[in-house]
């Protein structure tokens, strides 16, 4: 707190460091902490000017991340609650800011990972939030996240941007990122957060533009690889299913913000999807292309782009798809590569060259899914299917197989949560994370 000065080697960071780590590996040690520093921060009669707030400091970030007993938590949560109530005291702010951070703590568990040096230095000097940076589909957004952040809360203020203000629209979303993120940070090197919608369930809603591009360009990379064509239930050669594919095209230029289509062959490659590209010549895709932008052109970028999903989704229900590429399937009715796609209904094997369905699978037929890796780091998904007198076994082999796995579960516990206990979806085992040597 600087009562005492540090040894000619010793560096605050690191006597922080080294607390939070003991906190960890000694669980008897926490009250004792808490209280040392609750005595700390009362009354405080020391002749160094920041003894106190050194002790406030230390005490928000020791809240962060390690949890008090039971029967010390009243007494704790009390006396930071008479703090924090009462604006005449000099420490008013940061009490409430203990109290906020101490309550997700006892909800989540605290953070799992130290803090790196970076961020420990700014925590040491009083500095509890930082922007950071989340990548998302089109673009990046920034948002100040605090020591005390939890992934649902970004979570939730992203979706309250985009007008999502209930419970189930934050289920529908999440943040993917680099695992080890802090040991990177500590060496340096640059890790990225994603935000993106993982579930389909609700309907899609295009009275917001921030929604509205997220959805665009998280679906638009499965459009042009063809994924989505399978759901039109119409022969690739229909000429109106080859109009509506060119004014999607159409929309897709002007969502650049693009006011002249230039008549040039290879863009028409950027603009119509993989499977149908090769059902009319070039020149042939780029005359209707033209067609269609003259009537759009006058649209701005958002326009096209919710246009767009909106010709989509009330032609065809495209978007409610995740898909992953698979190299290998064992089941007989597949075999060799092909895509896997989920939604809410279940699993769906689609043929690579034709994205016709090969075979589908409800939830309710899923016992159990199990993530085994080789010893050439192959990664291969067992999915156990049947029911309680009959289960077979179909092995994947795809770098995706804990992303499918992870996906399966989240939509299985959904549907689940909704079924009596005995049916199918109650026994499922979120086993995905044993790995096993092959």
């Amino acid at each position: 707190m600087g009562d005492s000065p540090l040894s000619k080697h010793q560096k605050e960071t690191e006597l922080v460091f080294n607390l939070l780590k003991m906190c960890r590996e000694i669980p008897d040690l926490r009250d004792e902490v808490y209280c040392q520093l609750v005595k700390q921060v009362t009354s405080n009669k020391s002749q160094k000017p920041e003894s106190a707030s050194r002790g406030w400091r230390l005490l928000i970030i020791i809240t962060a991340y390690i949890e008090c007993s039971d029967v010390f938590k009243p007494y704790l949560v009390t006396f930071l609650q008479s703090t924090a109530s009462d604006p005449k005291r000099e420490f008013h702010g940061a009490a409430a800011t203990c109290e906020m951070n101490l309550m997700k703590t006892f909800k989540y568990g605290g953070r799992k990972t130290p803090p790196s040096k970076e961020e420990l230095n700014q925590l040491v000097q009083g500095r509890q939030t930082k922007r950071q940076v989340f990548v998302l589909p089109g673009g990046t957004r920034m948002l100040k996240v605090q020591t005390s952040s939890t992934g649902f809360d970004v979570i939730k203020e992203m979706c309250v941007d985009m007008d999502l203000t209930s419970e189930n629209h934050y289920k529908e979303y999440g943040t993917v990122h680099l695992h080890g993120r802090t040991s990177m940070e500590r060496q340096g090197f640059a890790f990225s957060l994603y935000f993106r919608r993982v579930l389909w369930l609700q309907g899609l809603r295009l009275d917001n533009e921030l929604l509205v591009s997220v959805i665009y360009y998280q679906v638009l990379p499965d459009f042009m690889a063809g994924y989505l064509l399978a759901t039109h239930g119409r022969s690739f050669g229909d000429a109106q299913f080859q109009n509506q594919i060119a004014e999607l095209g159409a929309l897709q230029y002007r969502a650049r913000d693009e006011a002249i289509l230039q008549a040039n062959h290879s863009e028409v490659e950027t603009l119509i999807p993989r499977g149908m590209l090769d059902k009319l010549r070039p020149q042939q895709w780029m005359m209707l292309i033209q067609d269609h932008f003259r009537s759009c052109h006058t649209l701005s970028p958002h326009q096209s782009r919710r246009k767009f999903l909106g010709t989509n989704c009330h032609q065809v229900a495209l978007f409610w798809i995740t898909f992953f590429e698979v190299k290998k399937c064992s089941h007989p009715s597949v075999s060799g590569d092909c895509v896997l796609a989920v939604n809410r209904t279940g699993i769906h094997f689609l043929s690579h060259a034709t994205v016709q369905t090969l075979l589908s699978e409800p939830f309710v037929s899923i016992i159990s899914t199990r993530l085994l890796i080789s010893d050439k780091k192959r990664q291969f998904l067992d999915l156990k299917i049947g029911n309680v007198m009959m289960q077979k076994v179909t092995r994947m082999e795809t770098t995706q197989a804990k992303e499918i796995s992870n996906l399966i579960y989240k939509y299985v516990a959904i549907h689940s949560s909704a079924k009596q206990e005995g049916q199918g979806l109650a026994v499922v085992l979120r086993s995905q994370q044993e790995k096993q040597k092959m």
